[in-house]
């Protein structure tokens, strides 16, 4: 013995509009045996049920304030070691020339 869910076809701006009431039938279970169709058990709406319609999110996503501070700390850390690094390559380089005399 098997069970098949069948939904039944509902319109979706109805939905919208009016949603599903308490006693509506929203599909049918047919009860099958051996391939062959034994009964048809309508499924009906317990409570009522309303929908809105999904807003669409037409304006710019925002800038959070934590990604600001993470994208100027790495700004910040990428310049000190630019820093470093020129001052340390300059002595280096000031060193050599005084070797070389």
């Amino acid at each position: 013995m098997k069970t098949i869910f069948r939904a039944a076809s509902l319109d979706k701006e109805s939905l919208y509009h009016k949603g599903i009431h308490r006693g509506e039938v929203v599909g049918a279970v047919d009860i099958t045996k051996n391939n062959q169709t034994i009964a048809t058990v309508n499924v009906l709406s317990t409570e009522d049920v309303t929908f809105t319609m999904p807003k669409k999110d037409t304006t710019m996503p925002e800038v959070k304030d934590s990604n600001v501070k993470v994208i100027s700390v790495g700004i910040g850390a990428i310049i000190l070691f630019g820093a470093i690094l020129y001052v340390v390559l300059r002595r280096n380089t000031k060193g050599m020339k005084s070797e070389g005399k």
